[in-house]
This record gives structure tokens, C-alpha cells and sequence, in this order.
């Protein structure tokens, strides 16, 4: 993979040319959509999994649930990417496959979310009790 073009504005490249969409889609570039679809999906997962932990303080729970919000984030980036250029009848799949990653991958952050309230609801009623 070799995209030349930056975005000058950001300074990185875009998910287009991180997956090399300059010189049209294939199922090169289609396999590649599924398998970073499957490394943002992980990445949450593993962030829930590390929230998990009670030992957890609420400033860290707040932490997984951003770092699991921006994974997220750039998931459903590539799942509108994969919309507008898996329209051939041999890709119709990718972006359901993408929205399958993106549901699990929501249930786990919203999942970091809900921990991430009820430790700083437990901080707020510790101060009232005090």
C-alpha cells in the first residue's frame, strides 16, 4: 500500500488513502476495509474487557470510554467509505459486514460508558455524603 498523497490539513493520511482507494476499489482493497474493521472492533473490545476491572478508578473508566468512542468513531468512517465504493454486486457485502463490527463494537463502548457514569455518580454521592 502505498498512498503518496497527504492531507495537509491533518498531516496523515485519509482513511481513502490508507487503504489505497486512489487507484479504485478491488477485493484487494475490500479485504483490507474487513480486516481494519476487525482490528477498531478488537481494539473496543479489549477496552472493555480492560474496564472490566474493578479496581478501576472513574478517570479511568472516562479514558476507555473515549479511546472506545474514537474507535468507534473511525469504524463508522469506514463503514460510510465502504457504502460509497463497494457498490459492485461482488462487494455488496463488505459494508454489512462492517455493520455488524459496528454493532458489536457500540454495545462494548456504550457498555464503558454506562461503568464510566456510575463510578463518577459514585464520587458525586461520596461528596454529598461528606
Amino acid at each position: 500500500m502505498k498512498p503518496s498523497d497527504r492531507d495537509t490539513r491533518l498531516g496523515k493520511l485519509t482513511m481513502e488513502q490508507y487503504l489505497g482507494l486512489s487507484e479504485g476499489m478491488s477485493l484487494k482493497i475490500a479485504g483490507r476495509m474487513l480486516t481494519l474493521a476487525g482490528d477498531y472492533t478488537n481494539d473496543v473490545i479489549d477496552l472493555h474487557d480492560d474496564g472490566m476491572d474493578p479496581r478501576h478508578d472513574r478517570e479511568t473508566l472516562t479514558h476507555l470510554a473515549r479511546a472506545a468512542t474514537r474507535a468507534e468513531t473511525s469504524l463508522a468512517q469506514l463503514l460510510v467509505v465502504a457504502a460509497q465504493h463497494c457498490g459492485g454486486w461482488e462487494l455488496a457485502d463488505v459494508p454489512e459486514a462492517i455493520r455488524s463490527n459496528m454493532k458489536t463494537a457500540s454495545r462494548c463502548r456504550s457498555a464503558i460508558c454506562l461503568m464510566a457514569i456510575a463510578a463518577e455518580q459514585q464520587v458525586r454521592d461520596e461528596r454529598l455524603a461528606a
